[in-house]
């Protein structure tokens, strides 16, 4: 299983588990509507004519939200990947770097950039920032939670592994 942890504002880390630890490319950017039924319909450019593309999300569910937005859980419909879809109200008040450091960014314990585009609100001016990363189906935090709620301490083994996977994305 694959965790996404917030680490910094602009950084995701990934952390690997072994199955049983729960039961249970270039970068774009993209013109989408969100139409009935969850679905996303758009066309995607990374700038190279030969490299355009389109793409359509169905939308299945948010994953959580926060001051910075909303996380939802998507799937592509082209290829049936799960994604994650982080959709950030765009600021202009604020430099947000997030896409920039992502862009950057290539480990094997920080999420990976899939795809980003911008979308327009509902007022006028209002501009969103929807980053696509790979989707991670659980968080260290829902780990934490399935063992408080089971009465259990979190095994040794598990605690060692994310401290290591989560240092080496720091360090990184």
């Amino acid at each position: 299983l694959k965790f996404r942890l917030p680490l910094l504002a602009a950084v995701q880390s990934r952390v690997v588990l072994p199955r049983a630890a729960m039961a249970k490319s270039d970068r774009v950017s993209a013109d989408i509507r969100l139409s009935e039924g969850g679905k996303v319909d758009g066309h995607s450019s990374s700038g190279d004519a030969s490299k355009k593309a389109s793409f359509t999300y169905n939308a299945e569910r948010v994953l959580g939200s926060g001051s910075f937005g909303i996380v939802y859980q998507a799937q592509v419909v082209e290829t049936g990947e799960s994604v994650a879809i982080k959709k950030v109200f765009q600021d202009k008040r604020y430099k947000n770097r997030e896409l920039q450091i992502m862009k950057e960014l290539r480990h094997p314990n920080v999420v990976e950039l899939k795809h980003a585009f911008y979308t327009s609100g509902d007022k006028p001016g209002e501009t969103y920032l929807n980053v696509v990363m790979e989707f991670c189906s659980d968080t260290v935090y829902r780990v934490m939670k399935h063992y408080s709620k089971a009465k259990q301490p979190v095994p040794h083994i598990f605690v060692q592994l994310y401290s290591y996977q989560m240092s080496r994305a720091c360090a990184y």
